[in-house]
C-alpha cells in the first residue's frame, strides 16, 4: 500500500499533469532521511537514506513524480502542529487530546525535528505554488526542537503543567530505536522565495 499511495500514483499524477500542462506541487517527508542532520539541517542537495517503509516509498515518489514531470515542485514538510479542526491530529493537537483521554504521553528528548505551523506551511505551499519554481525545497519551522521541547511549548501555550508529559530516551522504549533522531530541515531556498518568515511555536502557539 504504502509503493502504491507514496511512489506509484504520484507518479501517474505527476504524468498527467504534464500532459496538461498543469501546476503540480507534490507533498514528501522529512522522513526521507534518516542518519543525523548536519549543523543546519538537511539541504535540497543532501541524498536521501530512509530506513522506514515509509521514507523509503515517499523518497521514491519524489524520484518519479520529477521524472514524470520535471516542472513540477516537490516540497518536503517537517514534523506539523497546530490547529487540526478539531481532529486531534498532529504533534500538537494529538498532545492536547491524549491529555483529555487523562493520559500522561511520553515525548523522546533526544529526537529532533523542524516543526512547522500547519496554517503557516499551508500558506506557504499556495505561495510556492504560483511561482514558477521546480525541483526539491524544503520547508520548515525556524528552530531544531525535540519532541519533548516541542510538547513542553505546546503546554505553555495552555497554561498546562510540564509535567504533565514525561521524557524519555528512544532506547528507553521496545522498538523506537530506529525511529530517526534528527531530520531538521534547512529551508533557506523556500525563505528567500516567501513574503515573510515562518513562524516559531511560540509565536504560532501564542506561548511566547
Amino acid at each position: 500500500m504504502a509503493r502504491c499511495l507514496n511512489e506509484e500514483l504520484p507518479g501517474e499524477v505527476a504524468a498527467s499533469c504534464a500532459r496538461r500542462g498543469a501546476r503540480l506541487v507534490h507533498i514528501s517527508t522529512d522522513l526521507v532521511f534518516s542518519s543525523r542532520a548536519p549543523r543546519g539541517g538537511f539541504n535540497e542537495g543532501a541524498v536521501p537514506d530512509a530506513t522506514s517503509v515509509y521514507g523509503r516509498s515517499k523518497a521514491r515518489g519524489e524520484v518519479r513524480v520529477l521524472v514524470a514531470y520535471p516542472k513540477a515542485l516537490v516540497v518536503r514538510l517537517p514534523l506539523l502542529y497546530g490547529d487540526s479542526l478539531g481532529r486531534g491530529l498532529g504533534a500538537s493537537d494529538g498532545l492536547l487530546a491524549a491529555l483529555k483521554r487523562g493520559e500522561r504521553p511520553l515525548l523522546f528528548e533526544d529526537e529532533w525535528r523542524t516543526p512547522l505551523d500547519v496554517t503557516a506551511a499551508a500558506a506557504a505551499l499556495v505561495h510556492l505554488a504560483q511561482l514558477e519554481v521546480a525541483g526539491l525545497l524544503h520547508l520548515a519551522g525556524p528552530q531544531r526542537l525535540s519532541r519533548l521541547e516541542l510538547g513542553r511549548t505546546v503546554l505553555a501555550a495552555r497554561a498546562l503543567a510540564p509535567h504533565k508529559v514525561r521524557a524519555a530516551l528512544r532506547r528507553e522504549v521496545p522498538g523506537c530505536v530506529e525511529r530517526p533522531e534528527d531530520v531538521s530541515l534547512c529551508a533557506a531556498r523556500a525563505l528567500a522565495l516567501l513574503p515573510a518568515p515562518m513562524p516559531s511555536p511560540e509565536e504560532a502557539l501564542g506561548a511566547g
